[in-house]
């Protein structure tokens, strides 16, 4: 019911725990910033997976270890598969969709909440499966 996502500090060995929103489920692998500092983690919301429940994005701060729901990022895709994981790009840029959606969102440092990235179109795709599909290979402009 309470998902949370655990920290190692590999260096020092150090652990620590923090918690997702309430209703969060993580669902696949989170993805680092290319600084370091942010790290994006998709989820499932209000309920157990998988299920009619709509997905999002969580962006945690690692400095200021502030943990928040994307705004913008929610999405309703049907069929709803799940959600790729997010991709960074090297200028700051978090992109992600769920499966069975047509969109790609994206979300920049700064901005106030994730946007559709227009003139990208995903194509139709089976259920997710063990192989993984990465994001970036599916874009279609």
């Amino acid at each position: 019911r309470r998902c949370r996502v655990h920290f190692t500090n590999v260096a020092s060995g150090v652990t620590s725990d923090l918690p997702l929103p309430q209703g969060a489920v993580a669902l696949d692998q989170a993805a680092f910033s290319p600084d370091g500092t942010t790290l994006a983690v998709p989820v499932g919301l209000g309920g157990a997976w998988p299920g009619p429940y709509p997905t999002a994005l969580i962006v945690i701060d690692l400095v200021t270890r502030t943990v928040r729901l994307l705004p913008g990022s929610e999405q309703r895709a049907k069929p709803n598969f799940g959600v790729f994981n997010a991709t960074w790009s090297e200028s700051g840029w978090v992109f992600f969709t769920a499966y069975g959606s047509a969109h790609v969102l994206a979300w920049h440092f700064g901005a106030a909440k994730a946007v559709v990235v227009s003139n990208v179109r995903l194509p139709p795709l089976p259920p997710a499966g063990t192989t993984g599909q990465q994001l970036p290979s599916l874009i279609a402009l």
